[in-house]
């Protein structure tokens, strides 16, 4: 058998609540301290490194990988992400750190789950995350709510933990057998994406058992589950693997994106929400909203106007082409600013003309 060796990646817009996702689906509530937040990705490398060698046993949540101010903080941000992930993925430590020599240890027993506004990664860095995207913003009401109160999450958590225990023999001659099986298939992906798809496919079956055993579903609803299930995942698995292979030759990208913005701007090339209302009430129509003399974009819609125009961009990319030109307007923190709970590119149309 082998050890689990893979990193989860929750990426979305903000105003999601992918923090509070993470945080609540992670860990068991404490009755004195609450749900603690999460560690933040702007940590140094060592710093990072540490966290997770001191956590046994539980899922790491290091949060925040979003488009900042400045170009050095985020290529800190972006570079903590992929060493952490290569960490967890060979089982091994940097041999120094700081200029110091660090002691081997055996590899991390605890699993990291990312969370951020932008994909990153190509080729062998690729292989090692499994990016999952989070489409619609989380009720974070009903999660507090079942955190809090009557802490359902963690009642159910405990009880799961706790028959996973009683009946860890025989899971572990289940998945030996899982295994051999897996060993004789082939997905057509690179080989960790392969491993991850096993390790997530195989989890899935166990938690689905003790749903089935305490009957918390039945057997019909559960094998929906699982077909539902396994679809997402290799869904998932292929369209990582096809960012790995990606990484084999990266092309360089030959319209600059502030340049291809300005263009379509000058052009009149996409359509333009005068009014808020309008705009949350059928966002699919429009490319942008104007507000208080901003064009503001949000990130999944900006994504998929370039995409239409044949140009595959990042929110990374987009952002630091923008902020060279002074046209992205920041929050005091540095990041793009908010209308409410969300996160907007706010475009000077100034700057586009």
């Amino acid at each position: 058998m082998i050890a689990p060796c893979c990193s989860l990646f929750l990426y979305g817009g903000s105003g999601q609540f992918k923090t509070t996702f993470s945080t609540f689906m992670t860990q068991i509530h404490n009755r004195n301290n609450g749900i603690s937040r999460p560690d933040r990705l702007n940590a140094s490398i060592p710093a990072a490194t540490e966290l997770v060698y001191q956590k046994s046993d539980c899922v790491v949540v290091l949060d925040d990988l979003c488009p900042r101010d400045s170009q050095k903080n985020m290529t800190q941000q972006e570079e903590t992400l992929l060493e952490i992930a290569r960490i967890i993925a060979d089982g091994t430590r940097p041999a120094k750190m700081r200029g110091r020599t660090v002691p081997r240890k055996e590899p991390p027993s605890c699993g990291v789950l990312f969370t951020g506004e932008y994909l990153i990664g190509k080729g062998s860095d690729a292989a090692r995350l499994l990016p999952i995207k989070l489409s619609t913003p989380i009720d974070e009401t009903k999660l507090r709510e079942c955190q809090s109160k009557p802490l359902v999450v963690s009642t159910f958590l405990y009880y799961f933990i706790k028959w996973y225990i009683e009946n860890y023999k025989s899971i572990q001659d289940r998945l030996k057998k899982w295994w051999e099986k897996y060993t004789q298939t082939e997905l057509g992906v690179h080989k960790r994406l392969w491993e991850t798809h096993f390790f997530l496919n195989t989890s899935h079956e166990i938690f689905l058992q003790y749903c089935r055993e305490r009957n918390f579903t039945s057997p019909e609803n559960a094998k929906i589950n699982r077909h539902s299930f396994e679809k997402l995942l290799n869904d998932l698995v292929q369209e990582q693997d096809v960012r790995v292979k990606q990484g084999i030759k990266i092309e360089p990208k030959a319209v600059d994106p502030f340049e291809l913005l300005s263009t379509l701007y000058k052009n009149g090339d996409f359509r333009v929400a005068k009014h808020k209302k309008k705009f949350e009430l059928a966002p699919s129509k429009y490319d942008a909203l104007m507000h208080n003399n901003l064009l503001c974009f949000q990130s999944d819609s900006l994504l998929a106007m370039f995409k239409n125009k044949g140009h595959f961009y990042t929110c990374a990319e987009i952002s630091r082409s923008l902020r060279a030109k002074d046209a992205l307007k920041l929050d005091s923190e540095g990041k793009n600013f908010k209308i409410g709970r969300k996160r907007y590119f706010g475009v000077f149309p100034s700057k586009l003309c």
